[in-house]
């Protein structure tokens, strides 16, 4: 049986790639469907392991055979799983106008096109997916046109039904400046999406695709690299988390809802790629702590993180752990998007990210900054991943078409 170390503190420490193995790591032969590990344990003490716990030993991820979701390859996915722990795929085909969307239901994948209408616009891209406790898909994708700031704006999606028939509720384009951004919801305001773009700019659309609310969560001049996601809290609002990207009259900055003002989780006169439009960053939530942020871009030294614990950063923003020193271009193959997150039930999150070795890489890490042996899983690249209720991972990739995994994380 494979096993491996589960944890390892990292101060300021460089991993490197790891070596290919003939096959993924804890590959398993068939699928990983819902026959598989419907009693797997989860931990949801709340707890986050300590970087004392560096000799406890645990299995090796189990990953699920590839599955072909669809044939259109596509640039950036997103993905998110429904009421029955359903796997949907959302992708855009790069600096066209042409969104694909991928389900899969009673285990069976269909694909279509999913839009294709510009409102003036010459592209739309990078969509981000969200499913909400109605079991209705929110989506928004960016629609722009270079220097011609009128024509851009968010496009927003409402899809219901998503875990049986999925169909359209609505679809509008709301603008709020040129740069992309994109929405998150909160099960605390359940009829509404919050977008946010540029410099924090936000505004929250209902479920009639109406604009309702609008505000400013600055974070200081983002241009267009900015993320944004609303950590959900029992009984009371979500905490938002904002991270951009900056360049040099404004470095990488990072933001919640829980503070008066913005830190630097990147200096630039260290990290200058951040000063590319490219380089985008990318931002996770944790898995039980709702004030606690995972940030990770491709920056001059490869992929780099920090982790912001709730109440500080965990890395110093001038050294910060290298987690590959050789990615892929940009960090996950493909410009414009960063590595991508995923919560870890019972703390911590996962981050994916394309290594220029050609296979996606998967790490597991924590709110006090250690983390666990990094795995190459796949080979491919955009990678992007969403956990389930159950604790396991849904993750979507690029490999000469739309491509799916489901993983079992280490108990």
């Amino acid at each position: 049986m494979l096993v491996y170390h589960a944890r390892y503190a990292v101060p300021l420490l460089v991993l490197t790639a790891c070596s290919m193995p003939n096959k993924p790591l804890g590959s398993h032969e068939g699928p990983l469907d819902d026959s598989v590990g419907p009693d797997w344990p989860i931990d949801d003490s709340g707890e986050p392991p300590t970087t004392e716990d560096t000799a406890v030993e645990r299995l090796a991820w189990e990953i699920g055979s590839e599955e072909q979701a669809g044939s259109f390859e596509g640039s950036r996915p997103s993905i998110a799983v429904d009421a029955a722990d359903q796997p949907h795929i959302v992708i855009d085909q790069g600096w066209i106008d042409t969104l694909y969307i991928y389900h899969k239901l009673g285990g069976s994948w269909s694909e279509s096109l999913f839009a294709q209408d510009n409102w003036g616009s010459d592209r739309n891209y990078l969509p981000h997916m969200e499913i909400d406790d109605q079991d209705r898909a929110w989506i928004s994708s960016w629609y722009a046109t270079s220097n011609v700031e009128s024509e851009c704006g968010q496009g927003v999606w409402l899809l219901q039904d998503m875990s049986t028939a999925p169909s359209e509720v609505f679809h509008t384009k709301i603008y709020i400046t040129w740069a992309n951004g994109n929405l998150s919801i909160d099960p605390y305001q359940p009829d509404r999406a919050t977008v946010m773009a540029r410099e924090g700019t936000w505004q929250s659309v209902d479920s009639t695709g109406v604009v309702v609310e609008s505000g400013q969560h600055a974070l200081g001049i983002t241009g267009e690299k900015l993320r944004f996601l609303i950590a959900p809290r029992e009984g009371q609002q979500g905490v938002w988390h904002g991270v951009m990207g900056g360049y040099n009259l404004s470095e990488s900055a990072y933001r919640s809802s829980l503070m008066d003002s913005t830190v630097t989780w990147a200096s630039y006169s260290v990290y200058d790629w951040q000063g590319e439009d490219t380089r985008h960053p990318g931002l996770g939530l944790d898995g039980a702590d709702p004030a606690v942020a995972y940030i990770a871009a491709d920056y001059n030294p490869g992929v780099v993180i920090n982790i912001w614990n709730g109440s500080a950063l965990v890395f110093d923003a001038s050294s910060l752990p290298v987690i590959d020193p050789d990615p892929a271009s940009n960090g996950n193959g493909v410009d414009r998007f960063g590595p991508q997150w995923a919560p870890r039930h019972g703390g911590g999150a996962f981050l994916c990210w394309s290594s220029s070795d050609g296979w996606v890489h998967l790490v597991d890490v924590y709110s006090d900054g250690s983390m666990g042996e990094p795995q190459a899983v796949t080979e491919g690249s955009r990678c992007a991943m969403a956990t389930d209720s159950r604790g396991r991972l849904h993750m979507a990739y690029v490999n000469g078409g739309m491509r799916y995994r489901l993983l079992l994380p280490p108990t």
